[in-house]
């Protein structure tokens, strides 16, 4: 159990709730004692409790429906950038998107296209993209990375996976705060990780870093929970494994300002709803931002 953990199950709120509370009035309890939680727990405890989380999570998350398609701004991210292009994926998971950038088949890459968002597929509104990128997948998680390995193993298995200049690699790494990274890069890709996992604190030292990586004229691309929509930037989820999940929803204008300062320019943003079958469960919950550098 994290410090997090703790924190929260040792609360009184929560410890005196009835063992047959709903998960729902489980979550309303969470929401009341959030920020109560938050201010006695450093960025370094929510990282290890992430990390942790993820670890511990890792077969609900590889095998969850949500979690088999690249969304739709993987495409346009490609787009920007051009063949052989160094890009690193800041919170890889299990590698899906960094294998999608690695291998041109495009039979595999039509496969991972099935996304559905707006009444269409991934693969009904854009061409199966045909660059493919020299990347570096990086995230916290070793069983994260682990599964990322394993996935990469199985393709080479297939013949789908060459080993040449284009072969991707994942590395384990802390992707918030001061980077340290001595390379640079074309471009630098975030699903859902950077900013949705982040402390506050630490939006400052991780966009800067994010900066510093990336060669002039290169582009930053990151998805996330649009804060705007919630109107707090930490949540606590009692979620169905019975862990509880920490997420962050930042502003977005914050988020640009902090880039802007650090020689990021905001070329285009976008906001999608949350869709359940078609129907939308929370109008503008995501947003998109696509940077260039100075």
């Amino acid at each position: 159990m994290t410090k997090l953990e703790l924190a929260v199950f040792g609360n009184k709120k929560c410890s005196s709730l009835p063992t047959t509370a709903s998960r729902q009035e489980r979550q309303a309890v969470l929401d009341e004692i959030t920020e109560e939680i938050m201010r006695k727990l450093s960025p370094e405890d929510i990282s290890t409790h992430v990390r942790e989380i993820y670890d511990a999570t890792i077969d609900e998350y590889a095998t969850s429906a949500l979690h088999q398609n690249i969304v739709d701004e993987l495409v346009d991210f490609m787009s920007w950038l051009p063949q052989n292009a160094r890009v690193l994926d800041m919170g890889c998971g299990p590698g899906r998107d960094v294998l999608f950038m690695s291998i041109a088949d495009e039979k595999f890459r039509e496969n991972l296209m099935g996304r559905k968002k707006g009444g269409k597929t991934t693969r009904e509104k854009f061409p199966v993209p045909t660059k493919t990128f020299q990347v570096i997948g990086v995230d916290s998680s070793p069983q994260m990375l682990f599964a990322a390995h394993d996935q990469m193993v199985s393709l080479l298995e297939r013949g789908l996976l060459k080993h040449n200049e284009k072969y991707p690699h994942f590395k384990h790494q802390d992707i918030s705060g001061d980077l340290c990274w001595l390379e640079q890069f074309d471009g630098v890709w975030s699903c859902a990780a950077l900013f949705t996992h982040t402390p506050k604190s630490d939006l400052a030292p991780t966009i800067n870093s994010i900066a510093k990586i990336i060669k002039d004229g290169g582009i930053f691309y990151t998805t996330y929970t649009n804060g705007l929509a919630g109107g707090k930037y930490d949540k606590l989820l009692m979620s169905s494994t019975g862990r509880i999940k920490y997420f962050s929803h930042p502003n977005p204008d914050d988020i640009a300002q902090i880039a802007k300062q650090c020689g990021l320019v905001l070329v285009s943003q976008q906001f999608s709803d949350m869709e359940d079958k078609g129907i939308v469960i929370k109008k503008d919950l995501f947003v998109s931002q696509l940077y260039r550098k100075k």
